[in-house]
């Protein structure tokens, strides 16, 4: 299965999974909610700067000021074009990209930000795939890094999700996904990461990863606009919505369109529009405002703007623009 992975095999952990037997079904309305981001500051890394050249720098939003700023240390070099990030209150984990903007310089290895210091580090352990252009998301202990191309070539993508500890960066074998996708967005609460993307052009699938149980399953929920690929995904800050913002329908391209996913009924409905169409941007923001940063609208752009979850409104926050990099970035 990982034979087309081109990481370093040194300092890479056994891929297991548990014998202990699934756990418990967990009603998605009595689920517990740790809001699973740092609230003080974001992190958004790499992308790409320009029509072809890419950057493994990172920006330190403060979101008391609602600014950027970049940091002069750059990433160890696992993150660049089509990364993935999942995120903690205290530490973030990003891994995989391209180097070279054309797939051959997809990676494999990780990069471990701590939000107290300031700094980062290259991760202790390695995926067990090369993948670019998937998604990442998880609670504040848990996250998966989910699809992605493995090879060159859009339709190389991987079933196989992985699961890393962010305490010990132990990486891990997750549930894999029925059918191979890229282009995925994700957030969740503390039970469970809900997937939403596209196998072919124009689906609304919903999938649902159970941390506990590293099970993965299909919702009869559906989002009501086929939007959901290259859409700023994330969870709202009680916990009782996910919100996917703007996006690609693969059909009639940019999308302003906002839906949101209760994570009680596990029912979608559609919600106020963000002001501009956006998608392949990255999402970050404070427990009650996400902020959708950077993506195409008309062309590549590096404009941020506003989603208060509280009224679902929208507004542009200069202060918030990406600095140098301007689509096909990662944020958290």
């Amino acid at each position: 299965m990982f034979k087309n992975s081109s990481a370093p095999r040194f300092g890479r952990v056994k891929f297991a999974i548990g014998m202990e037997g699934p756990a418990p079904f967990i009603d998605p309305g009595t689920a517990t909610f740790t809001y699973p981001f740092n609230t003080t500051y974001g992190i958004n890394v790499a992308g790409r700067i320009g029509a072809g050249s890419v950057t493994n720098k990172y920006e330190r939003s403060t979101y008391s000021t609602e600014v950027n700023a970049t940091n002069a240390n750059l990433y160890v070099g696992s993150v660049y074009l089509y990364s993935q990030i999942i995120g903690g209150s205290t530490n973030s984990m990003a891994y995989g990209g391209d180097t070279d903007n054309a797939g051959a310089g997809k990676l494999a290895t990780g990069d471990s930000y701590t939000y107290s210091t300031n700094t980062r580090a290259a991760a202790t352990n390695s995926l067990a795939n090369t993948r670019y252009y998937g998604a990442g998301g998880g609670n504040t202990t848990i996250g998966y890094i989910v699809g992605g191309c493995i090879i060159v070539g859009s339709t190389n993508v991987s079933l196989l999700t992985e699961k890393i500890t962010l305490a010990t960066q132990a990486v891990a074998v997750g549930p894999s996904l029925p059918t191979g996708q890229n282009n995925l967005r994700a957030g969740g609460n503390d039970a469970y990461l809900y997937v939403v993307g596209y196998t072919t052009a124009n689906s609304k699938s919903i999938r649902r990863i159970a941390y506990s149980a590293n099970t993965i399953s299909t919702l009869a929920a559906v989002m009501t606009t086929a939007f959901a690929a290259a859409s700023t995904c994330r969870v709202n800050g009680s916990g009782t919505h996910l919100y996917c913002l703007a996006g690609n329908d693969q059909v009639t391209g940019n999308s302003a369109t906002c839906q949101k996913l209760s994570l009680s009924t596990e029912t979608c409905a559609s919600t106020t529009n963000l002001t501009a169409a956006k998608n392949d941007g990255y999402a970050q923001g404070t427990s009650t405002k996400i902020y959708a940063v950077a993506g195409y609208g008309s062309s590549y752009t590096t404009a941020a703007y506003g989603y208060t979850t509280a009224t679902d409104t929208s507004a542009a926050v200069t202060g918030m623009n990406a600095i140098d990099k301007n689509v096909f970035a990662a944020g958290t």
